[in-house]
């Protein structure tokens, strides 16, 4: 072969392998600010998220489509509920580390523990609500396996959870 030949053959090689190291930094790059628009783990936001996580609903109840939409509606007012509710305990949680980091008296800690429990248990009224309007669109097999899924959430024939009540869709803790 003539060395002219070689020499141009070598260039062409270098001009590809520095287009396959530009294309595959712009490739990179392109992927990472991808992914920081997208990850958002761990931040509270005031949106609902848009994906259901019903993985559990679709594959083990096996819910056709018109009941996959009622888990829908019913998924968002219950996260809508969920999250007021979490935040409002993370906000008594935060204030009652204050207060403790404080030297307070133990008397004053009383009404944040008093106001995490009601929160708490309008929590637990909250999940017991979800479970009765899941319950309400399933067939009698896929209640059987969804009662079986919540007993334990929702204590169901469990004696410590007996000090929990519902009068007028309000969750009382009943004293003995």
């Amino acid at each position: 072969m003539n060395q002219d030949i070689k020499i141009k053959l070598l260039y062409i090689v270098i001009a590809i392998l520095l287009l396959l190291n530009v294309t595959l930094f712009f490739s990179l790059y392109v992927n990472k600010t991808e992914k920081k628009e997208v990850q958002t783990f761990g931040k509270m936001s005031d949106e609902i998220p848009k994906d259901y996580k019903t993985h559990f609903f679709t594959f083990y109840l096996k819910l056709d489509s018109l009941q996959i939409n009622q888990l829908k509606e019913i998924n968002t007012k219950y996260l809508s509920s969920k999250k007021a509710l979490s935040k409002a305990v993370g906000v008594l949680t935060m204030e009652l580390a204050n207060k403790i980091n404080s030297g307070c008296s133990r008397n004053e800690e009383i009404v944040y523990y008093d106001s995490l429990i009601q929160l708490h248990t309008k929590m637990k009224y909250e999940n017991y609500i979800y479970y009765v309007n899941l319950r309400k669109m399933c067939n009698n097999e896929q209640q059987k396996m969804l009662d079986k899924f919540f007993s334990s959430i929702l204590c169901i024939d469990q004696s410590l959870c007996s000090n929990l009540e519902f009068t007028n869709n309000q969750p009382q803790i009943k004293l003995k």
